[in-house]
């Protein structure tokens, strides 16, 4: 697929190319997510996939146009832009920029904002279709396109979204568009309280160019409009898969129709989020089922929705990964009000929760490593495969995993058991009684005690083996 989109870009037909670079994403993410997952098959496709857009780079086969649309593919498959494609394209706009009578940087932002709003009214799509369309670009030629957009009363709420850019740069230049246009123009309310909304989730740096376009943004500010009332009706979350990521959803009853607001955690923060309006009820119904196919879920409540939301947004912080602008949209809908990040480390996660845990029970507890969930608790195999073939047996590669990899992974390992634990909290089973063990064995994970004295660690070091075991 790759190979028949880079003949249509050599025959200069991208027009047509719709369909194609629309398949091509999707299943460039499949093997994004097999090649995670230790296939080999997919592993090899994405090295041959840089492999021929190398080649295309150095026969010049790409034209600007194409690169960008080439960048696209990567990003909405959830894949890094290649670096040999963002210095191809660094390399035409410098000549593009600096030749007698070329474009200016701003004839070139104008042109491209123009496309971004191509998409509709909804200035999230907005957004992503600008975020994808530039992700490759150079800051200056981005910066350009987003002073570009701040001028258009709806492209302004879209471009709010690079306040959440991984550049600094990017960031500060979007705060100052964003404060000049509030001069020219009326502004508004909704734009204003997206940026109260999201100041507290950017580092300090970003932070005073941010509260000047408040400011000037408030000088200007149109009243704001109530929003349709809505009855929430359930709140689900999953508890953490084996690669720490989970799910919370919301849904809500807006007038005869329904909504779902879901929000995706990593690691590392808020990875995703999404807002789906005007369902029917078993339309509504089938995706909160879908939320729940993959990994075991709990109902809860909008309390605890927004304890793991600050947690994630403080993850975001801590990692230096800003949160995606989707998730203004879904805050929004969730009728969470004003979220501030809570930095706080698995271990002070963990203390909060078992002051409020009953105590140890004389009679013997759950044993958190026999649960089923903790089944799908193990390490990636791409991760441990250099560290495991070398070792023969599952004993000896149990112990070597215990010894000489896991005790680096205490920090993760701890924040699952605190955030699952959070979770289990709110239900009402046998299971979600096992939270006040659970959380004792994140303490004990995050303490100097040896791992193989831990039985959830054991369980994992072995789940890990049996996972690396199945992939040979």
């Amino acid at each position: 697929m790759f190979a028949d989109f880079l003949e249509i870009c050599r025959e200069g037909r991208l027009e047509d190319s719709d369909e194609l670079i629309a398949d091509l994403a999707s299943a460039l993410e499949e093997g994004r997510i097999d090649a995670n997952g230790g296939a080999p098959d997919a592993r090899r496709a994405l090295a041959e996939i840089d492999r021929l857009l190398r080649e295309a780079l150095a026969d010049g086969a790409l034209k600007p146009a194409e690169m960008m649309a080439t960048g696209k593919i990567f990003i909405d498959a959830g894949l890094p832009p290649p670096q040999c494609l963002k210095e191809a394209l660094a390399r035409v706009f410098s000549l593009l920029t600096e030749a007698p009578g070329a474009e200016s940087q701003e004839d070139l932002g104008a042109v491209l904002g123009e496309d971004a709003f191509k998409v509709g009214d909804n200035p999230f799509d907005i957004y992503d279709h600008a975020r994808s369309l530039t992700c490759i670009l150079p800051d200056a030629a981005k910066i350009a396109i987003i002073g570009h957009l701040a001028n258009d009363p709806l492209a302004a709420q879209a471009a709010a979204g690079f306040l959440l850019d991984p550049d600094d740069a990017v960031a500060i230049a979007t705060a100052e568009a964003l404060a000049e246009a509030a001069k020219k123009a009326p502004v508004e309310s909704v734009a204003l309280e997206r940026l109260v909304l999201i100041r507290p989730w950017l580092e300090p740096a970003r932070r005073p160019a941010v509260d000047a376009a408040i400011k000037a943004m408030r000088r200007n500010a149109l009243p704001a409009e109530p929003a349709p009332a809505a009855k929430v009706v359930k709140c689900v979350a999953t508890l953490c898969d084996g690669s720490g990521a989970m799910q919370f959803a919301m849904a809500q009853k807006v007038g005869t129709r329904f909504r779902i607001a879901a929000i995706m955690t990593k690691p590392a923060g808020v990875a995703d989020a999404f807002v789906l309006d005007g369902l029917p009820k078993r339309e509504m119904e089938a995706v909160l089922a879908q939320v729940k196919s993959a990994v075991p879920t709990r109902e809860t409540d909008a309390s605890t929705l927004a304890r793991l939301l600050r947690i994630a947004l403080g993850d975001n912080l801590t990692s230096k990964t800003p949160p995606p602008f989707q998730i203004v949209q879904a805050v929004e809908a969730m009728g969470l009000g004003q979220i501030c990040p809570d930095c706080a480390s698995p271990s002070e996660v963990i203390e909060r929760l078992l002051a409020d845990a009953p105590p140890a029970s004389a009679k013997p507890e759950i044993q958190v490593a026999e649960l089923d969930f903790v089944e799908g608790w193990f390490e990636g195999v791409a991760d441990v495969e250099s560290l495991l073939k070398p070792v023969k047996g599952r004993q000896r590669r149990i112990k070597k995993l215990l010894e000489a990899y896991l005790p680096g992974r205490r920090h993760f390992w701890a924040r699952q058991c605190a955030m699952t634990a959070l979770v289990l909290r709110a239900g009402r089973d046998r299971i979600d009684t096992a939270w006040p063990q659970l959380a004792r064995a994140g303490r004990d994970i995050a303490s100097d005690r040896p791992l193989a004295e831990i039985p959830l660690m054991t369980r994992v070091a072995e789940e890990t083996v049996r996972a690396f075991e199945e992939s040979l």
